[in-house]
């Protein structure tokens, strides 16, 4: 699998953040502000990320309206959600929708580690 990760928060900080964080275990990301840029690039090549994480509350789609989009064009990639709220509810319902996980913001570099490890490694 291509160590390679479609990221999507409207949070310019957290996406180069995590950018450099992926980048210290080989992990390409693609980081991207808005859902629709996402929409548009998965659509391009829908084989080309294995894996996307995305933040739930973003101003122009929520993370679950984009895991549909996501999953209608590249049915086989991993969606990962991310928040800092508490929204358990949100977040089960994103399940339901096709959602592989979720990682809770602040990220800790074990927790990105542990993440690469569970998805990259051991699949």
């Amino acid at each position: 699998m291509k160590k390679q990760i479609l990221l999507v928060d409207d949070d310019t900080v957290l996406l180069k953040t995590l950018q450099r964080m992926f980048k210290l275990f080989d992990v390409t990301v693609e980081p991207l502000e808005r859902a629709g840029e996402a929409i548009d690039l998965v659509r391009e090549d829908p084989d080309r990320f294995p894996v996307a994480l995305i933040d739930l509350t973003m101003p122009d789609m929520n993370g679950e309206e984009l895991i549909e989009a996501l999953h209608r064009l590249a049915p086989k990639m991993e969606i990962f959600l991310i928040s800092g709220y508490g929204e358990g509810n949100r977040v089960q319902s994103a399940v339901s929708k096709g959602a592989s996980g979720f990682l809770a913001k602040p990220f800790r570099m074990n927790t990105i580690q542990d993440f690469v490890q569970r998805v990259f490694v051991e699949a």
